[in-house]
């Protein structure tokens, strides 16, 4: 029995703004300022990668059962959220294709790992 994937837009979309929000509070804390137009450009720069990883940790959290492997997920996510940070930053480099490739990978290896340990204790557990 499959079940069936069901996402819910609110939430993947009031997580998204999180990650550009994110980006230019850093930058108000390290310069001092808010640059009003700087912080537009960066909501649209940052928006895919917030989205891409919301949607991708709803996906995921959607189809673990509760429990176990939902922390683990959780865990494996809040464990690459600094390198997907670092790579969003290294990404402005290569524009905005770079920007969401370097700060979703991380995200989506952290939430794949936790996905994997909390599937092998699941496994190990039935034995």
């Amino acid at each position: 029995m499959s079940k069936r994937i069901e996402v819910r837009w609110p939430w993947v979309i009031a997580a998204a703004f999180v990650w550009p929000v994110l980006h230019v509070v850093v930058f108000t804390m390290r310069f001092g300022e808010i640059p009003v137009a700087e912080a537009l450009s960066d909501l649209l720069l940052f928006l895919p990668t917030g989205f891409a990883a919301a949607l991708a940790l709803r996906i995921l959290l959607r189809r673990a059962e509760p429990g176990f492997r939902s922390w683990m997920i959780i865990l494996g996510v809040s464990a690459a959220l600094p390198f997907a940070f670092l790579g969003n930053l290294m990404g402005g480099l290569l524009g905005p294709v770079g920007v969401t490739i370097f700060g979703v990978a991380p995200i989506l290896i952290g939430a794949g790992a936790g996905w994997v340990v909390g599937r092998l204790r699941a496994t190990d557990s039935d034995l």
